[in-house]
This record gives C-alpha cells, structure tokens and sequence, in this order.
C-alpha cells in the first residue's frame, strides 16, 4: 500500500469508530428500525433489522449527504432492484442492477 492508501483506510476508520447509531432490541437482538450518522451529524444509513439480521428497505448515503446506494436486503443478502450512485450524483452503472442472494444478475 502507498502511503496515500494507507491514509485514506486510517481515515476511514475512525470514522467508522465515531459513528453514532440508534438501534432497537427485542430479547438482545436487533429488531425494527435501525439509523446511523456520520460524524458530522448527517445521516449515514438507515434501514430495518428482522431476528438480528438486516431485512427489508436500506438506504446510504455518503458524508456530504448525497445518496449513496438504495436498495433490498432478505436475510442479510441484497435481493431485488438497488441503485448505486457515484459521489457526483450519478448513476454508478457497474453496481446498479438488480441483485439475488447477493449476487448482480442483471
């Protein structure tokens, strides 16, 4: 790795360490609603836990706020339509597509 590289990952991380969250419990694992911030307040990813895993509609987005990527998860696995989007606002087309098990099929 480059030193450049190696900045970006180290500044990545503590990012990530200072995110804020708000999560819901039902008998120790996550359940319903689940919200994440970036450090700077704006809001990072939001979507829904089912039994502990990541179920339903998500949404990210990047730091300044612009959408990130939209899309389906069923246990855990991006299933169906999800749209990707370049930090500019445009269409990612390589990511864009629609998913099963995880896996892009169109």
């Amino acid at each position: 790795m480059t030193s450049d590289q190696i900045e970006k990952a180290q500044k990545l991380a503590r990012e990530c360490i200072r995110k804020k969250y708000k999560v819901n419990y039902k008998n120790n694992k996550q359940e319903g609603a689940w919200v994440g911030y970036h450090t700077n307040g704006r809001l990072w990813r939001k979507g829904n836990y089912k039994n502990d895993k990541i179920d339903g509609a998500w949404v990210y987005y990047y730091y300044n706020g612009q959408l990130d990527a939209k899309g389906n998860y069923k246990n855990e696995r991006r299933e169906g339509d999800w749209v990707h989007y370049n930090r500019d606002g445009t269409v990612d087309k390589k990511n864009t597509g629609t998913y099963r098990n995880n896996d892009k099929i169109s």
